[in-house]
């Protein structure tokens, strides 16, 4: 299997955003399903091209206009690794 990116586009409905897609003439890869990282969901556009979908609950802080989510990326910022550390071959 080759290689390939898969990023995630966070939307407040997932099951929604696919209903959507599907009218402008995009298709449901593999439908919304909750998972312990929210609500998940495989679209492709017009081309076949894939695009996930990431619905969580949002939850704000007492105070604060940011956004809590609940989980954070741990050890080394990506930027810090030298480029074999990132799978490049520099």
């Amino acid at each position: 299997m080759p290689s390939y990116w898969a990023v995630y586009f966070g939307v407040d409905d997932a099951d929604k955003t696919l209903a959507r897609i599907t009218d402008l003439g995009g298709g449901v890869v593999q439908a919304a399903e909750d998972t312990p990282y929210g609500r998940l969901a495989t679209a492709s556009d017009p081309t076949g091209a894939l695009l996930k979908l990431r619905q969580t609950k949002r939850r704000r802080s007492r105070g604060s206009d940011r956004i809590s989510v609940p989980w954070r990326a741990e050890g080394r910022a990506a930027s810090s690794m030298q480029p074999h550390q990132q799978g490049g071959r520099g």
